[in-house]
């Protein structure tokens, strides 16, 4: 979920369009036990969680690939022929049993960060109030920028970059810019995206990643959905989140207090300061958190009982705005199901 909460936030500095791509396909490719019945079940509950995390509907796209797919053809066919099987091969390690839907998946995930795969929503119109928008503006006479830049002669290339720099009023081209929050797993789909770009005369997608949450038990140990005890989820009841920071979050922290009290905690591998690291929103109560902590100060439950003070606040806002959507809500703002372009 930290992905959808950052990119919410980003909307709300930048008052900018988000779209959500919904890989409803990709689901189906990738698992040839799911039908989309199922995958339709998943992505309905999904998007109930992105909804709630406070976007603008009304500068929000989520749409299911499956459906939107068709209305961009054309781009499809432009992008994915720059594309070989041979680099999706170096990028992704496709084995020779994957279904051909699954090997060639990968360039329609990387479109999206492109503006002409929307374009009911970046239209000319929309582009010239962009870049409208977005131009400084210079105090005084504007005219002074377009003014030619002054040489006299002797001038050196610096002092004339200098001279440039100055007089310059920085104008954006008449394209939007995309940028993808994600995890850093998404990285191999927005490099090779990056990499297309000039092919096509389209400005590079930016990407700003986040690091993964550890497990509970560990930095080493992965979550699995096998085990619902090594990671929090944001279904939890805050009983239950309290018993699992309490009883599995691994601990920095040494044995005893005595211990503790004279050497320390190791920070560096507490799953409860990485878990405050994301989610407390005081960042000199955290620096003080982590200080105590380190120095023998606070002990292990102290942090943990912060911890789970936190979550549980997290976790009962954002179980709260989901209850109040509706299925009905979320099928009226998706593509695919009622929303129109």
């Amino acid at each position: 979920m930290i992905p959808f909460f950052f990119c919410a936030y980003l909307q709300k500095c930048f008052n900018c369009y988000v779209v959500i791509q919904v890989t409803d396909d990709e689901k189906m490719l990738r698992d040839s036990s799911l039908d989309f019945k199922t995958v339709d079940k998943y992505a309905l509950s999904n998007i109930k969680d992105m909804i709630a995390c406070d976007f603008d509907m009304s500068k929000t796209f989520i749409f299911l690939n499956s459906y939107y797919a068709g209305h961009v053809a054309r781009f499809s066919v432009e992008f994915e022929r720059l594309i070989t099987l041979s680099q999706l091969r170096a990028t992704f390690g496709f084995p020779d049993a994957c279904n051909t839907g699954y090997v060639s998946y990968p360039p329609k995930q990387m479109q999206p960060a492109f503006y002409p795969f929307f374009p009911n929503i970046f239209t000319l119109d929309y582009c010239i109030q962009w870049k409208k928008d977005h131009t400084p503006k210079l105090e005084g006479n504007e005219q002074e920028a377009e003014k030619p830049i002054e040489v006299k002669a002797g001038m050196t290339k610096q002092q004339l970059e200098q001279r440039a720099k100055k007089q310059a009023v920085i104008k954006p081209a008449l394209q939007p810019y995309c940028l993808i929050p994600s995890g850093y797993e998404q990285d191999p789909y927005f490099r090779l995206a990056r990499d297309q770009a000039p092919k096509l005369s389209l400005p590079k997608p930016a990407t700003i990643y986040n690091s993964f949450i550890p497990a509970l038990r560990g930095c080493d140990d992965k979550m699995s959905a096998s085990d619902p005890t090594n990671a929090v989820y944001m279904t939890d009841l805050p009983a239950e989140i309290k018993k699992k920071i309490n009883r599995y979050a691994f601990s920095g922290g040494k044995a005893t207090k005595e211990e503790q009290q004279q050497f320390g905690a190791n920070i560096d591998i507490d799953v409860s300061v990485k878990y405050l690291e994301v989610f407390m929103e005081d960042d000199i109560q955290l620096e003080e958190i982590k200080r105590k902590y380190k120095n023998g100060e606070m002990m292990t439950g102290d942090v943990k009982a912060a911890l789970i003070e936190v979550l549980q606040k997290v976790v009962q806002v954002h179980q709260a705005k989901r209850a109040k959507i509706s299925d009905e809500e979320v099928r009226k703002n998706v593509y695919g199901w009622g929303r129109d372009l």
